[in-house]
């Protein structure tokens, strides 16, 4: 009885995604040209449609059936060392699984120890599921056999975003399982680290829940948790610290911070400090606007945050002198200087923030057009006005705090500048670790880089004062996000699984 009620509730929603698999069965032949694809294919379908039938809004719990039943598929789908850097995030968390919290130095040469045949199992695209039996001597080969590689680019990088990977190296390592096992636990402890976390943020979000379950599941975010990749922990301890800093801020029910909230928000702003050279540091002012609260041991918590802030601080130019040539890396990239850029731009100030101005404002609307891509979608056309879906929600949004105008005036332009200050921190840091000297535009630019703050796009567009005539407009958000979730990972099958 129940089960035909769930069916009755959600006809439209059942017909539209039976729409989208008649023609991904008719246009998409792909998908079926072998027996991994189609396998692969068949079981997306069957955890989509279960998705939609047990979706009730977007809860922590919605969140969590989304990411077992859809998400998940991601650590299988995507080919090892095809995501940007994941092979040499690999060798840094394999490195960590070997107790080496930090790099070895060989014949004057900074590295990690990894799995002989590096080099050649880390090419694009050599690992699908459809030629695992005949790279069977790659894949399931010892992972006892190590050898040293040269990483310097990687030498500095803090370890603590790495632990939950190397957790699941370590794991694999330790029942002697093969090269391939060290990979998909990798990819699983840090899968299950994202979801955990991510599902704490929804889960202790007072205000604003749907906003942070849209950007957790979305496909970049869980693609990018499926992967190893320090991008994981990143985006979600970032929505775990907005999400118990906006309590502090908002809920007038609050009258001390507890020792729980301050455990959780100093971790969090450990992992956030711990990544890209401080790059995101600007997530963790929110707390702030909780001042003038009077809070009982509010006091107590800013100064563990400034303990943790300066504490990863020393250890991150401790690991820069430490390891001479991570950033001044000119031999690895012709025409790139850390040294020599910085010299330009101060020849050159004008030009220099002319050059950065101008990029930024040309590609800032694309940052916001490609933000949840993870592969090619299988279905363009339907591609792009499902990215928009989570803006039109978080301005519809029924769970949205109630502000005073100084409020929302105060809270949206900290929102909206601290998204440009670290927008134009990765801009920064790019041209100058990455772009040769004196270059006209910045290369390496990802669009990945601006999810761990998007969370700060959707609440400035929640403060837009709209209001929702949908009907049941949580459960249709919810299913559009699913929808958008299937339409990339068919794209990825389609793609990747020939």
């Amino acid at each position: 009885m129940e089960f035909g009620k769930r069916i009755t509730d959600r006809k439209w929603y059942l017909v539209a995604l039976a729409a989208f698999w008649l023609l991904a069965a008719l246009l998409r032949r792909g998908l079926f040209d072998t027996a991994a694809a189609g396998i692969l294919t068949a079981a997306v379908a069957v955890c989509s449609f279960a998705a939609v039938l047990f979706i009730r809004g977007m809860t922590e719990k919605d969140f969590l059936l989304i990411a077992c039943l859809l998400g998940v598929f991601f650590v299988v789908i995507a080919p090892f060392a095809c995501i940007i850097d994941e092979k040499y995030h690999f060798a840094r968390a394999f490195g960590l699984s070997n107790g080496d919290f930090f790099h070895v130095a060989e014949n004057g040469k900074l590295g990690f120890r990894v799995p002989a045949g590096y080099a050649e199992f880390t090419r694009p695209g050599v690992w699908n599921l459809s030629n695992i039996g005949e790279l069977k001597d790659i894949w399931f080969s010892s992972s006892r056999n190590l050898e040293f590689v040269s990483h310097t680019r990687s030498a500095s990088y803090l370890p603590l975003d790495y632990l939950f990977s190397a957790a699941g190296m370590f794991l694999a390592r330790l029942f002697d399982l093969p090269l391939l096992f060290v990979v998909v636990f990798g990819r699983l402890f840090n899968y299950a680290s994202y979801v955990a976390i991510s599902y704490l943020a929804i889960r202790r979000a007072k205000y604003y829940k749907s906003l942070f379950f849209l950007v957790a599941v979305l496909p970049s975010c869980l693609y990018a948790g499926a992967v190893i990749s320090i991008d994981a922990c990143l985006i979600a301890c970032c929505l775990l610290y907005v999400s118990i800093a906006l309590n502090c801020c908002l809920d007038r029910e609050m009258e001390s911070v507890s020792v729980q909230d301050t455990v959780l928000l100093c971790a969090a702003a450990a992992f956030i400090l711990s990544t890209k050279y401080f790059g995101y540091f600007l997530i963790l002012p929110l707390i702030l606007f909780a001042a003038k609260r009077h809070l009982k041991n509010y006091g107590r918590l800013l100064i563990l945050l400034g303990v943790v802030t300066a504490g990863i601080g020393i250890w991150q130019v401790a690991m820069i002198f430490a390891c001479p040539g991570s950033i001044d890396r000119n031999a690895a990239f012709d025409g790139v200087s850390f040294s020599g850029q910085i010299k330009w731009i101060l020849e050159n100030p004008g030009t220099f923030l002319r050059q950065l101005g101008h990029q930024m404002i040309l590609e800032a609307p694309q940052q916001l057009y490609a933000y949840s891509y993870s592969e090619e979608p299988l279905f363009s056309a339907l591609s792009l006005p499902l990215r928009f879906v989570p803006f039109f929600a978080a301005a519809w949004a029924e769970d949205k705090c109630d502000l005073t105008l100084k409020q929302s005036r105060g809270l949206s332009l900290y929102w909206v500048l601290s998204s440009a200050g670290m927008m134009a921190l990765c801009y920064i840091a790019l041209y100058l670790a990455w772009t040769p000297v004196g270059a006209a535009e910045v290369e390496g630019m990802q669009f990945r880089y601006a999810t761990p703050y998007l969370i700060f796009i959707l609440l400035t567009f929640s403060t837009m004062r709209t209001e929702n005539t949908f009907k049941d407009g949580k459960r249709l958000a919810a299913f559009l996000m699913i929808l958008q979730l299937v339409n990339m990972l068919t794209g990825t099958v389609l793609h990747w699984i020939p």
